[in-house]
């Protein structure tokens, strides 16, 4: 357990619980388990804990829109939470789930956003696999288009312009060894 560290300013849904067994409460990622020792007058925290009838814990009676055994609640600030539990009696603990701030974004605006981010994403990816696909478009083109150009460049350059007499194919020459050294045809020019 931990010690309760969280702004008062919050506003949570708010179920005040009696007879609390935390190892039979339930994990819940959003639900929050803060357990009020009246001897010491502290709350202890256990974070994704849900405790609920037939799940570790018992409803504390009069079950109100703003504090009801299950369902919907009302959202309350955390500090009039915790004081609600403190002076009931028979109240051990509080089981938060966070809510809304007044004025800020609700699940379906933040649900929206991320499905309009996810879809920028998608197009950028689309038009850098579309950039990808016209520069290698181009590449190709580009050779189907300078092929001819160097094949043409390549026979102009041919090694036969270099060898004395003769417009039939080149042919090299074996090397010659005079002398015990080793002489080509163009050595000897």
């Amino acid at each position: 357990m931990e010690v309760e560290a969280e702004p008062a300013s919050e506003m949570v849904a708010c179920y005040k619980r009696a007879a609390v067994s935390v190892p039979s409460c339930k994990y819940s990622p959003g639900a929050t388990l803060r357990q009020y020792d009246r001897a010491a007058k502290a709350w202890s925290m256990t974070a994704r804990t849900n405790c609920y009838p037939g799940a570790g814990g018992s409803c504390v009676p009069p079950a109100t829109p703003t504090y009801p055994c299950t369902g919907a609640a009302e959202p309350v600030p955390l500090e009039e939470c915790l004081a609600a539990c403190a002076n009931a009696s028979g109240c051990d603990a509080v089981v938060t789930l966070p809510q809304q701030r007044p004025g800020g974004p609700t699940m379906a605006t933040c649900v929206l956003l991320l499905l309009r981010a996810v879809l920028v994403v998608a197009v950028l990816m689309l038009l850098l696999v579309l950039l990808v696909l016209l520069v290698l478009g181009f590449l190709l083109w580009l050779l189907v288009l300078l092929l001819p150009l160097l094949s043409l460049l390549l026979s102009s350059i041919s090694p036969r312009s270099q060898v004395h007499g003769g417009d039939g194919p080149w042919v090299p020459r074996a090397p010659r060894v005079r002398g015990g050294a080793l002489h080509s045809a163009r050595s000897e020019r």
